[in-house]
């Protein structure tokens, strides 16, 4: 028997340019992440993991210097609560019980607050049993942060920090473009240069 060759990419395969984040897609572009070989040959796939680690990393220093608490909450819970979603329903055999995946970790964090944690936050993975298309996935990461003595001013302007300074960090500028109606439509530019303009449809412009 031969000895196995190590797979490799193909010479005769030209690779794509690089992706920056913030730059808009090309829409010739097909990305699939579960495809070890696409890693290999497609670097705008192999970018956006690299851009995802480090959102992550953004949000959770800005958090850390800002002394909130990195806490992490049950993903298997006797009651499904916290939001309106439809949970994913599992059993536990060894305690012969019903069980849900975790659909919001609101009111766990919320105890935490109430608790004498002050600032508390989690980044972590949500269930809900619901719709899919090409924007919702039943299983998804979300970031939730609470803070005692804030009102709604606050956080506004900790959402604004945390985001124009995340843009700025990875992009090099606070304006970036997206293809908020598919790829085959021109890119739309978003800007995050602060301060934001906050609207909202039942009160109006709350800052301009």
């Amino acid at each position: 028997m031969m000895p196995r060759q190590k797979a490799g990419p193909d010479a005769s395969v030209k690779k794509t340019d690089a992706w920056i984040p913030g730059s808009t897609r090309s829409p010739e572009t097909e990305l699939d992440i579960a495809n070890a070989i696409d890693l290999m040959l497609n670097l705008e796939a192999c970018q956006i993991f690299r851009t995802r680690s480090k959102i992550i990393s953004c949000v959770r220093s800005f958090l850390d210097n800002l002394d909130f608490l990195n806490v992490e909450t049950p993903m298997m819970n006797m009651i499904a609560e916290g939001v309106v979603a439809r949970p994913f329903v599992i059993h536990h055999n060894e305690l012969t019980m019903r069980l849900y995946m975790h659909i919001a970790p609101e009111l766990y964090l919320k105890e935490l607050v109430v608790g004498g944690l002050d600032r508390v936050y989690e980044i972590g993975k949500q269930f809900r049993n619901e719709g899919i298309d090409l924007t919702h996935n039943p299983e998804f990461a979300t970031c939730e942060f609470y803070m005692a003595f804030a009102d709604y001013n606050d956080l506004m302007e900790l959402t604004e920090k945390m985001l124009s300074g995340m843009v700025k960090e990875l992009t090099g500028v606070y304006k970036i473009k997206y293809h908020a109606n598919g790829l085959d439509n021109d890119p739309i530019e978003i800007d995050f240069t602060p301060p934001f303009r906050w609207h909202c449809k039942e009160f109006g412009n709350l800052k301009s």
